[in-house]
């Protein structure tokens, strides 16, 4: 037997026994008495009575100013050099696989040395990029011929710590199943590089899609993309094979995600790619698969108007077709991440992607019902930003001193600063192309939605990569706040904030800013890490040196805006060069925690592994919280909830998040299933309102609410659920 499956019976005994406990509340709208024990299994689940209203509280005190910290917690949860089970991960989802309450882990590792594909030469290739499931030899765990150990998957389960109070991770990346091989091939994990997450059979547990990042059809590999049906207890099956086009490809998969794009109840998939590494800089075509409800599914791509121009021919001169294509704003192009949420308030989901190569952002508006969607990144604000000066980037510069200075538009270029390199050999500026509008957009990665400020609407923030000598043409990591108006149905419109407005402003040492600043703005997340009930930014950052963790605390209305400051380093979050994040209460204590994954692609930092750091947060010690289980009923609505909008109201405050599956670069999964609200010092909630994401968006409420419970909402049920965790 493994460490693998060892670890996990290890941990698989700690839940024989049952926690109960009744609370004593009063009555609920429901007919069932406070206290009444619904459910007994892995937990208890209790009627919750009503609260009485707190008039006076404040749902914006912060913990921020009373002694808010993030306390890194690694080796106490079993993982880790010095903590018992090496793991590492860069691309890292988080949500409860087994159903006991907690949120268990799975994690990708972008720099596994078992895949080699085109531009990866000379790395180990051991049979066709799967891990070989790692074994106890000599009392050390191994799996590399020079008795080594790496891991390209992982899947770790949120346990009892067997040795005191407190949680464990435990790997149960074997017994699981959930990288199994199809052909029953023993001794390996199959390659996967990505996942998706959510009730593709509504059966009420959570599903994984996972695809490999080096396709069948280009790289050799035998393994291709795979649903795979959990059966509630976090073991996994290989659904009915289904669309071809699903299963496998030419392409690069970077971003998925699963939404219910026309409300029919069941799960779709959306998902993009990067480009062949053979190709141009066009991309592969964006993929829309409507899902069966069984765990297969249809691509609806073309059917719905997804389908754009593309080109994988080799690199060099384009086609007039394909150039044509690409200044239109018609092409495919490589996209990094995408993420699905309602724009402009008609109940139905629109599909974000972010590009890479400074091409325009596409952003397809629902035209609802499963009708079909239409490309609007332009003119919603969502492409690129109207900032096309290029006169100041260092390349453009350089192509006008290496004597092209008689060109009309070198009159107007900019000085060459003093740290830029010679412009000496210098000469990949071409005038028809780097000064297009297609061309002077961002290198996008991660867009988050979230209603930031309490309109009710979906803003966006859009983590990038920049660098000082692009100059201001490039797009900055900015926010969008969502004015779109009438919010239903209509147009949307999203419109920047500037940086130096709301305080956005990525922090350079002055290092930095004498050798060149780059910024590595990977993934990002609007989460309430103080528990003030205003949703905070949390960023990863890596690629270069001088890259750090950044998180930027929401501070409320400063003068005409709202406004943030970085604050990570100061409460604890000191993680430098982070690839991918997943942030949970892991804990379920009622604050959020972040687990990260290492990159090594910051040459400052001497990392040799992608090991990953777990931050704990103390938030709940100064303030009140509720966490929110949706459950939908598996039939007008998909079981888990996912698009439904839930709006909270706290001492007459209000503000709306949206249960989403993955997004962004490496598909983020922040304890999918699962919404928190922190709630200052307000001990009640007065309202919370859901509005389902099914044909009919209907909607139910529930009034005084108790702070500080994990509860669950059932669809067309008044009574309010309690979980009591162990």
């Amino acid at each position: 037997m493994s460490w693998r499956a060892t670890s996990l019976a290890i941990g698989l005994g700690l839940l024989a026994c049952n926690h109960s406990s009744a609370l004593t509340d009063g009555g609920t709208d429901g007919g069932l008495a406070a206290g009444t024990i619904v459910d007994a299994g892995r937990y208890t689940l209790t009627v919750l009575g009503p609260a009485s209203p707190d008039l006076s509280c404040n749902p914006h005190a912060t913990a921020a100013d009373a002694g808010l910290q993030f306390t890194d917690v690694t080796s106490q949860w079993g993982i880790g050099a010095d903590g018992g089970f090496p793991a590492q991960g860069t691309g890292i989802d988080a949500v409860d696989l087994d159903g006991d309450g907690y949120p268990d882990v799975i994690m990708f590792n972008e720099f596994n040395v078992f895949s080699k594909g085109p531009g990866q030469s000379g790395q180990p290739q051991l049979s066709e990029g799967r891990e070989p499931i790692p074994k106890v030899v000599n009392g050390s765990l191994q799996n590399l011929s020079d008795g080594g150990l790496a891991f390209a998957v992982t899947v770790l389960m949120n346990r009892p710590n067997p040795n005191g109070p407190g949680r464990i991770f435990v790997d149960a990346t074997e017994s699981s199943g959930l990288f199994q091989i199809r052909d029953g091939t023993a001794g390996f994990f199959r390659s996967a590089s990505i996942a998706t997450i959510g009730d593709v059979n509504n059966d009420g547990t959570p599903d994984v899609f996972t695809a490999p990042w080096f396709p069948p059809l280009d790289a050799g590999n035998e393994d291709t993309a795979e649903i795979m049906l959990n059966d509630g207890t976090g073991h996994f099956s290989f659904s009915p094979p289904s669309d071809p086009a699903l299963m496998a490809w030419d392409w690069y998969p970077q971003g998925i995600t699963m939404t219910d794009f026309d409300n029919d109840g069941q799960l779709d998939i959306y998902e993009a790619f990067w480009h062949n590494w053979n190709s141009t800089f066009f991309g592969a075509n964006q993929q829309l698969y409507r899902g069966n409800g069984d765990g297969t599914f249809a691509s609806v791509t073309q059917m719905l108007g997804l389908d754009l121009f593309n080109y994988d021919g080799a690199f060099g001169t384009l086609p007039p077709a394909a150039l044509d294509a690409w200044l239109a704003d018609a092409n495919s192009r490589p996209v990094i991440g995408v993420t699905a949420c309602d724009l402009n308030g008609d109940g139905y989901p629109e599909l974000l992607a972010d590009t890479y190569g400074q091409a325009w952002n596409t952003l397809y508006q629902n035209n609802g019902s499963g009708t079909g969607f239409t490309e609007v990144g332009r003119d919603a604000g969502f492409a690129g930003d109207n900032d096309r000066d290029y006169h100041d980037n260092q390349y453009f510069i350089c192509y006008c001193l290496n004597n092209h200075s008689s060109t009309p538009d070198c009159k107007d270029a900019g000085p060459l600063v003093s740290n830029f390199p010679s412009c000496k050999g210098i000469d990949n500026w071409q005038p028809d192309v780097s000064e297009a509008a297609a061309e002077l957009n961002g290198n996008n990665f991660t867009s988050t939605c979230r209603d930031m400020f309490g309109s009710g609407k979906n803003d966006v923030y859009t983590s990038r990569i920049n660098h000082w000598w692009a100059g201001q043409s490039i797009d900055r990591s900015t926010l969008q706040v969502n004015e779109s108006g009438p919010y239903d149905g209509g147009a949307i419109n999203l419109v920047i904030v500037p940086n130096a407005t709301d305080g956005l402003v990525v922090p350079h040492t002055q290092a930095e800013l004498d050798q060149g600043w780059n910024e590595g703005l990977l993934g990002s997340a609007a989460v309430d890490m103080d528990n003030d009930g205003r949703p905070d930014l949390l960023v990863s950052a890596a690629g270069y040196p001088y890259q750090r963790t950044l998180l930027f605390l929401q501070q409320g209305q400063q003068g005409a805006s709202q406004t943030f400051a970085e604050q990570a380093v100061p409460l604890g979050l000191t993680f430098r060069c982070a690839d991918g994040f997943a942030v949970a209460d892991f804990d379920r204590d009622g604050d959020l925690d972040v687990l990260f994954g290492a990159s090594l692609t910051c040459s400052d930092t001497g990392y040799t592994t992608p090991f990953v750091q777990l931050y704990t947060s103390n938030a709940s010690r100064f303030t009140h919280w509720l966490e929110i289980r949706l459950k939908g009923d598996g039939t007008t609505t998909n079981s888990m909830g996912i698009g439904a909008q839930v709006t909270l109201t706290v001492n007459g405050a209000s503000q709306m998040q949206e249960l989403q599956s993955t997004y962004g670069h490496q598909a983020i999964g922040n304890d999918i299933g699962v919404l928190f609200w922190g709630l200052g010092n307000c001990a009640s909630v007065d309202s919370i309102r859901v509005r389902w994401p099914n044909r009919a968006l209907s909607v139910d409420t529930w009034s005084n609410v108790p702070a500080d419970h994990f509860i669950e909402l059932r669809q067309a049920d008044p009574t309010l659920y309690a979980i009591n965790l162990p």
